[in-house]
């Protein structure tokens, strides 16, 4: 059984995605494809807790942390045993805060800055060594915006707007950042990206392709999930000059994206 780990990341349409992905293997259970949702893996005692229980080098920060992960650990592989033995061929498991929090980007002023060091403690107790790592992207502008204005309609105290500014207009720190990130904690895995802004036209094949199945075998939400609602503050956190820098450096990177994911055994769909 191989295992695809679909990482987020947020307001980049990831809600749409693991919607998706888990509304096509519910209508066809036989189609040899599982998944592990957020609600699912969030259900699990010592799930949210993995970051905080692990050290920097990957080992417990403590023998009660230690045995809380190996318990985490077992129960995961028991589970994942139980779909192999009942033919199940590829698991996907959707969590988009393995790369981090959106509210901790901004108070940090940082682009997921520690998506290493989580991905690594989240290593520790995953069934196996995911095969594939898939995530969207987004312009740095747009996701930023998005990411800030959701925070207070989640229930989170709003951050500071200079903090969120910082975290962009200061550093250079992106998407390359992240996936350098993945390969340093699975350096033979293979990295599925997709653009948010493709998803409007091609969710079913980005869905397809991040399941391997037919994307007529795909099922896409009608309606647009986790939007912003119309009574939230939309005041702009960037100014035009300063979006447009944004996007520039997106389409910078996207280039960098390109060239890193040009071996045969990575990806990037668009």
């Amino acid at each position: 059984m191989d295992l695809t780990v679909h990482i987020g990341a947020h307001r980049t349409g990831s809600t749409l995605v693991a919607q998706a992905i888990t509304a096509s293997v519910e209508a066809d259970p036989a189609c040899g494809v599982a998944v592990w949702h957020p609600r699912y893996l969030r259900s699990i005692g010592g799930w949210q807790a993995v970051p905080r229980s692990v050290t920097a080098t990957g080992a417990p920060a403590s023998r009660a942390a230690g045995r809380v992960l190996a318990t985490l650990s077992d129960r995961l592989a028991e589970d994942a045993a139980a779909l192999d033995a009942q033919g199940v061929r590829h698991l996907v498991i959707s969590e988009e805060n393995l790369v981090g929090t959106m509210r901790t980007n901004m108070t940090q002023s940082a682009f997921y800055p520690d998506v290493a060091s989580r991905l690594r403690a989240y290593a520790s107790v995953l069934p196996m060594v995911p095969a594939r790592v898939a995530l969207g992207v987004r312009d740095y502008g747009a996701v930023w915006s998005s990411a800030f204005h959701y925070i207070p309609q989640s229930g989170n105290e709003a951050p500071s707007r200079q903090a969120a500014r910082t975290a962009l207009l200061d550093h250079d720190r992106g998407w390359p950042d992240v996936i350098e990130s993945i390969y340093d904690v699975w350096p033979d895995t293979e990295v599925y990206v997709w653009q948010q802004e493709d998803l409007e036209d091609h969710a079913a094949m980005i869905c397809a392709g991040l399941l391997d199945l037919p994307h007529d075998k795909v099922m896409v939400p009608s309606q647009r999930v986790n939007r912003l609602k119309s009574s939230t503050d939309r005041s702009p956190l960037f100014t035009p000059d300063e979006r447009a820098l944004l996007t520039q450096r997106y389409h910078r990177h996207l280039s960098s994206l390109h060239a890193t994911m040009a071996a045969p055994s990575h990806q990037v769909a668009q």
